[in-house]
């Protein structure tokens, strides 16, 4: 199936990301692209990446594919909320922020789609004070 990617329909500053089942890392670095397309212009966009349905991480060295993204981001690229990763998803993020700086105030972890627009709320807060 692999990634969707479309602007939020409530908040055009939020790109949405729906994995369904299989998926690879060429998939998630033309995420990446599109992502940044929908987000020229903007003075910052974030990601809801929807996992709920995704199917296992492609087998490869994920920080490699992950610190890829975060050296290449645009400078309004703001933070990605993980929606219903399974528990390797948790421990890999976990791993990410130790291991790559960048990440730490990148990655967040929801249970919900609405529970992801809040963090994104509260970050945007925080970026303006």
């Amino acid at each position: 199936m692999g990634i969707r990617i479309y602007p939020d329909e409530n908040d055009p500053t939020i790109v949405r990301w729906d994995i369904e089942g299989r998926w690879t890392w060429d998939d998630y670095h033309h995420a990446r692209t599109d992502s940044d397309r929908i987000g020229q212009g903007v003075e910052r966009f974030d990601i809801v990446c929807d996992m709920r349905r995704a199917g296992p991480v492609p087998v490869s060295p994920a920080t490699l594919h992950i610190k890829h993204g975060l050296d290449n981001a645009l400078p309004a690229w703001g933070i990605c909320v993980l929606v219903g990763p399974d528990a390797f998803v948790r421990v890999m993020v976990s791993l990410v922020q130790r291991v790559l700086p960048k990440a730490r105030n990148t990655f967040f972890l929801a249970d919900s789609v609405e529970q992801a627009h809040e963090i994104i709320s509260r970050a945007r807060a925080r970026q303006t004070t």
